[in-house]
Protein backbone atom coordinates (compact mmCIF):
# COMPACT_ATOMS: atom_id res chain seq x y z
CA UNK A 1 0.00 0.00 0.00
CA UNK A 2 2.82 2.37 0.87
CA UNK A 3 4.46 1.85 -2.56
CA UNK A 4 1.30 2.90 -4.40
CA UNK A 5 1.12 6.11 -2.34
CA UNK A 6 4.70 6.93 -3.24
CA UNK A 7 3.96 6.24 -6.90
CA UNK A 8 0.90 8.51 -6.88
CA UNK A 9 2.75 11.31 -5.10
CA UNK A 10 5.58 11.02 -7.63
CA UNK A 11 3.21 11.09 -10.59
CA UNK A 12 1.34 14.07 -9.18
CA UNK A 13 4.64 15.87 -8.59
CA UNK A 14 5.77 15.26 -12.17
CA UNK A 15 2.40 16.40 -13.53
CA UNK A 16 2.51 19.57 -11.43
CA UNK A 17 6.12 20.25 -12.51
CA UNK A 18 5.20 19.93 -16.21
CA UNK A 19 2.23 22.28 -15.85
CA UNK A 20 4.19 24.95 -14.00
CA UNK A 21 7.26 24.90 -16.23
CA UNK A 22 5.54 24.96 -19.64
CA UNK A 23 5.65 28.36 -21.38
CA UNK A 24 2.39 30.15 -21.92
CA UNK A 25 0.89 29.14 -25.26
CA UNK A 26 -1.26 32.23 -25.72
CA UNK A 27 0.23 35.14 -27.63
CA UNK A 28 -1.58 38.43 -27.41
CA UNK A 29 -2.68 39.84 -30.76
CA UNK A 30 -0.65 42.69 -32.27
CA UNK A 31 -1.76 46.22 -31.51
CA UNK A 32 -3.50 48.21 -34.25
CA UNK A 33 -0.80 49.21 -36.71
CA UNK A 34 1.64 46.75 -35.12
CA UNK A 35 3.55 43.99 -36.83
CA UNK A 36 2.52 40.36 -37.23
CA UNK A 37 4.41 38.12 -34.78
CA UNK A 38 7.28 35.97 -36.05
CA UNK A 39 5.91 32.55 -36.90
CA UNK A 40 8.28 29.77 -37.94
CA UNK A 41 6.86 27.17 -40.32
CA UNK A 42 8.21 24.00 -41.92
CA UNK A 43 9.17 24.22 -45.58
CA UNK A 44 6.73 22.07 -47.60
CA UNK A 45 8.07 18.71 -48.78
CA UNK A 46 6.38 19.03 -52.19
CA UNK A 47 8.67 20.82 -54.69
CA UNK A 48 5.65 22.43 -56.40
CA UNK A 49 4.56 24.00 -53.11
CA UNK A 50 8.12 25.27 -52.48
CA UNK A 51 8.23 26.83 -55.97
CA UNK A 52 4.80 28.44 -55.43
CA UNK A 53 6.02 30.05 -52.20
CA UNK A 54 9.42 30.94 -53.64
CA UNK A 55 11.28 28.83 -51.09
CA UNK A 56 14.38 26.95 -52.17
CA UNK A 57 15.75 25.24 -49.09
CA UNK A 58 14.31 22.70 -46.70
CA UNK A 59 13.92 23.21 -42.97
CA UNK A 60 12.04 26.18 -41.55
CA UNK A 61 10.93 29.57 -42.90
CA UNK A 62 9.18 32.74 -41.74
CA UNK A 63 6.36 34.64 -43.46
CA UNK A 64 8.70 37.38 -44.80
CA UNK A 65 10.72 34.65 -46.61
CA UNK A 66 7.79 34.05 -49.01
CA UNK A 67 8.56 35.60 -52.39
CA UNK A 68 5.33 37.56 -52.95
CA UNK A 69 4.15 41.13 -53.10
CA UNK A 70 1.27 40.38 -50.72
CA UNK A 71 0.74 37.51 -48.27
CA UNK A 72 -2.81 37.03 -46.98
CA UNK A 73 -3.08 35.29 -43.60
CA UNK A 74 -6.46 33.96 -42.56
CA UNK A 75 -6.94 33.49 -38.84
CA UNK A 76 -9.50 31.02 -37.52
CA UNK A 77 -10.93 31.42 -34.03
CA UNK A 78 -12.12 28.00 -32.94
CA UNK A 79 -13.16 28.82 -29.40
Amino acid sequence: MKRSHILWVGLFGMFFWVLTTMPAQAISPPEKGGTFPDIVLSVPADPADRRYLGLSESGMFKIPDIKAGVVIIEVFNMY
